[in-house]
């Protein structure tokens, strides 16, 4: 279940709704600057964490990166904005496919979001200007704004977190996901046998 975090759906009538999205594979604190800049351009703001955990799993394939559920992604989210009341964080799937643009299944998960979400969506975030189009489409009744396209505010990305691994890029992931990969040692032994 999704964990559905901060305001309650019927309370947000009549109010700025924007969404941010992504797969958050992993989640990094290039994302988390973004989501802040976009709860303050809104009244509430819904983190979706979309996935299709077997297109997911195939973008980890050759990579330093082992694939993470949909589900522990967004409990690193949540746990990341519970400061913020007004944000939300769901899960969501979306079918991935090459022929995005002209897929109906594709156009069927934006169109169960947006009911999802009460059927009202006013802005959609991402740090991609080539989403213009996808969202021109998908989602014709809302506005694409840009966020730190250049990456200047965190020059980092998901692909290449994937490609070196969670631990060379580790200072690039909020404290919720870095708790998911310290390791942990456990010494036993019987007294006097050196474990100090």
């Amino acid at each position: 279940n999704n964990l559905n975090l901060g305001p309650n759906i019927s309370t947000y009538k009549g109010k700025t709704i924007g969404v941010y999205g992504g797969k958050f594979l992993p989640f990094h604190k290039g994302h988390l600057t973004c989501i802040e800049k976009a709860s303050k351009q809104c009244d509430i703001l819904f983190v979706v964490v979309s996935y299709d955990d077997e297109w997911d799993k195939s973008l980890c394939e050759n990579t330093k990166f082992k694939w993470v559920s949909p589900l522990i992604r967004e409990r690193w989210i949540s746990e990341a904005v519970l400061h913020n009341p007004n944000i939300r964080v769901l899960r969501h799937y979306e079918k991935r496919s090459e022929d995005y643009m002209n897929d109906p299944e594709v156009l069927h998960s934006n169109e169960l979001l947006r009911e999802k979400l009460g059927g009202k969506i006013d802005f959609f975030f991402s740090s991609e200007i080539e989403y213009t189009p996808y969202f021109e489409k998908m989602q014709p009744f809302s506005k694409h704004i840009i966020l730190d396209s250049e990456r200047s505010d965190v020059n980092i990305s998901a692909t290449r977190i994937r490609e070196n691994g969670a631990y060379e890029m580790f200072n690039y992931l909020p404290d919720s996901v870095k708790k998911y990969y310290v390791k942990r040692v456990c010494i036993v032994g019987s007294e006097s046998t050196g474990k100090t």
